[in-house]
């Protein structure tokens, strides 16, 4: 299998890299599986499947615990077809402003009208409740997972930005992420010396009445923020009068088109070495060549 070979090598990369400094963290910005698990005969399957393959392997290889591997939902990992065109119509006319998004957000029976994120929410909430002797902290929209590495108190914010998504090419824009998901995991954030935020879309993709506040929001409570979906790569510091943060855009990883080597399709991953008390970081792209 094509994908099941590519995750090898991209293993064995990693494993190069692990012996050069050690992984500290593996993070992992959406699309673990392609087009809402086609092909499997589950999503249950899809995932299990991911998890064998690519989550257990690379934790094997560079002998890390479960927990040093964190995940969000990306818009591959939802399937768009459990939730009727007449709910999706109701949730987009019902969430236009900043009030209603964060009472639905804030809602713990809202995620009933959002069947599409099931199996995925079902999946991560086994990943890391079935882990013993963690601290992690979940709503049905983000978690926050609590981590000592190397001495130091790290939180890891995943967030949802997938939960509506409903048509891939014309979800730009129309994407809503709740600024509740990040004031309602302050709790977690001011206890640790290192904040670290996960989600599938940058805020550039939210619909236009979240952008003003949001990375306002971002900058000011997380020292680095992960994200992915485009298949890109890009590393900036972002400076705001809120704050200043670093922001990373992963490339596809076992992307579908496996053997396109142009910008749009090649796979590959970053790594970045961040030292808070110096106050530095590098970012090092790897690609797929062959």
């Amino acid at each position: 299998m094509k994908s099941q070979r590519l995750a090898e090598r991209f293993i064995e990369a990693l494993k190069v890299v692990h012996q050069q400094q050690p992984v500290d963290l593996i993070i992992f910005s959406g699309d673990m599986i392609d087009r809402g698990g086609k092909g499997f005969t589950s999503m249950a399957d899809a995932f299990a499947t991911y998890k064998n393959l690519i989550i257990d392997k690379i934790l094997s290889a560079l002998n890390l615990s479960h927990d040093r591997f964190v995940f969000v939902c990306g818009n591959h990992d939802v399937v768009r077809s459990r939730d009727s065109e007449f709910m999706e119509t109701g949730l987009a006319t019902k969430l236009t402003d900043i009030s209603s998004l964060d009472d639905f957000v804030r809602d713990q029976g809202s995620i009933d009208n959002v069947k599409r994120l099931e199996d995925f929410n079902h999946f991560h909430h086994a990943f890391y409740t079935d882990l013993p002797g963690i601290e992690f902290y979940e709503t049905p929209y983000q978690s926050n997972l609590l981590l000592n590495i190397n001495g130091k108190r790290v939180c890891v914010t995943m967030f949802n930005s997938s939960w509506r998504c409903w048509d891939s090419k014309k979800d730009k824009g129309h994407i809503l992420f709740g600024q509740a998901q990040v004031i309602d995991s302050k709790p977690y954030l001011d206890t640790a010396d290192i904040r670290i935020g996960v989600s599938h879309h940058d805020y550039n993709w939210c619909n236009p009445f979240e952008r003003p506040n949001l990375p306002k929001l971002l900058v000011s409570n997380y020292d680095m923020i992960f994200c992915g979906h485009t298949h890109g790569s890009d590393a900036e510091m972002v400076c705001r009068p809120e704050g200043n943060t670093f922001m990373f855009t992963s490339p596809g990883l076992l992307h579908a088109k496996v053997h396109e080597l142009n910008g749009n399709f090649r796979n590959g991953f970053m790594v970045v070495d961040y030292d808070k008390d110096h106050l530095q970081l590098s970012a090092t792209k790897y690609w797929q060549v062959t």
